[in-house]
């Protein structure tokens, strides 16, 4: 043990084995040891659960932005379409819009 009780005496006294202080030296540093393995483990767990999540938070920001370009290329396509349609027709566009605008 790492401390002994001399009960021959009259008045319980104490002392330090140095046995026991080394052993309890060498459990400690064991223990620290563990202890600081499984903390760096934690740390590397939540680093790498940081990334991920950073990397699918860059995938769907790059994807919304995938998602509005097409959009505005269908919008644009259907102006396009749409305005080459009147033109076809031979409409005026701009009176178009602002008869509508008039009656509407």
């Amino acid at each position: 043990t790492v401390c002994d009780f001399d009960t021959k005496a009259l008045k319980e006294s104490l002392r330090i084995s140095p046995v026991g202080v080394s052993k309890l030296a060498v459990e400690v540093g064991e223990e620290l040891r563990a202890w600081h393995r499984l903390k760096e483990y934690e740390i590397e767990r939540q680093n790498e659960d940081l990334v991920q999540r950073l990397r699918d938070t860059v995938d769907q920001r790059n994807q919304e932005e995938t998602d509005r370009r097409q959009v505005r290329k269908l919008i644009r396509q259907h102006l396009l379409d749409r305005a080459s349609g009147a033109l076809s027709r031979g409409e005026d566009l701009c009176f178009s819009k602002r008869l509508e605008m008039q009656t509407g």
